[in-house]
């Protein structure tokens, strides 16, 4: 009797492992690296700069390819930076931020779903989502280099 219950046990522990295996697989999705190169633009709005691929609302810039393996389409890899002037009105650099902009989801992606953009991780940065346009936008903790007109290969590594 104590053989069969123990056998019983080591099944019941068995199949409750499988299952755990079984529902850890379904949930989890892979990891995806995808490299995309940025021609980047140019727009200056009298105080601030921004460098880099901002399809939309600018038209800066370019990508190639354009979208994600997974569909989704580069909508931003920006460099901002905000002037002020001096008393004697030189500029000087008061801060600068980048980002990234990815459109193309029908629902919120969460803040998960990019990992690192350009070797930079978005853990812990800034997200937001826009759902009216279907475009998620994570901070970075660097600035990406963009220089207009010169290439700059950029790798995403995302869900």
């Amino acid at each position: 009797m104590n053989r069969n219950k123990s056998a019983l046990v080591k099944r019941v522990g068995f199949l409750a492992m499988l299952g755990l295996v079984a529902l850890y697989a379904m949930n989890a999705q892979a990891q995806t690296s995808d490299t995309t190169t940025i021609t980047p633009g140019y727009v200056d709005t009298g105080s601030q700069v921004y460098m880099g691929l901002w399809v939309n609302p600018y038209n800066m810039g370019s990508a190639s390819p354009s979208t994600t393996s997974n569909g989704k389409t580069y909508n931003g890899v920006i460099d901002g930076y905000q002037w002020l002037y001096d008393q004697f009105g030189q500029p000087y650099l008061a801060y600068s931020q980048s980002w990234v902009g990815v459109s193309g989801f029908t629902s919120d992606p969460g803040a998960g779903w990019l990992v690192s953009v350009g070797g930079m991780s978005t853990a812990g940065q800034g997200y937001q989502y826009q759902p009216q346009y279907g475009i998620a936008i994570w901070g970075v903790a660097g600035a990406f280099g963009a220089s207009p007109g010169t290439p700059l290969s950029v790798t995403w590594v995302h869900y």
